[in-house]
Order: structure tokens, then C-alpha cells, then sequence
């Protein structure tokens, strides 16, 4: 992922409750599996906007999606 894909998602997690599309789009994202967890984590909270982003994911039911891995 890009800096600037980072910051799509991560603005779409923020204004997923504002915009249907949103949610679809994230949804799709996260069952393909192909977001940087890690570079959104680290562009997010130096943004301040983790916390927020976490509180929306969590609203709308995403944290459920996440499963520890075991490495």
C-alpha cells in the first residue's frame, strides 16, 4: 500500500458511517485481505485519527473481521 491508498482507507474508516459506500468498499477490502495493517496502524496514529478509526471500525462491526495470527 501506498501513502496515499493509506490515506483513502483510513478516511473512509473515519467517514464510514456518513457515506453507504464506505462500508462496502471497506468490507470488500478487508475480505480480500490485502490491507497493511501495520502502515495504517503507524500513518493513523501519527495523524492522531487511530482512536476515532478503531471507535468507527468498531460501530459498524469490522472488529469482528480480526483474528490473531499466530507467526
Amino acid at each position: 500500500m501506498s501513502y496515499k491508498d493509506v490515506y483513502y482507507f483510513v478516511a473512509m474508516c473515519l467517514t464510514i458511517s456518513l457515506e453507504k459506500k464506505n462500508k462496502q468498499i471497506i468490507e470488500a477490502r478487508l475480505k480480500k485481505n490485502d490491507i497493511d495493517w501495520e502502515f495504517v496502524v503507524e500513518v493513523s496514529t501519527g495523524h492522531y485519527v487511530f482512536p476515532a478509526m478503531y471507535c468507527a471500525l468498531k460501530r459498524e462491526g469490522f472488529l469482528t473481521v480480526f483474528t490473531p495470527r499466530i507467526t
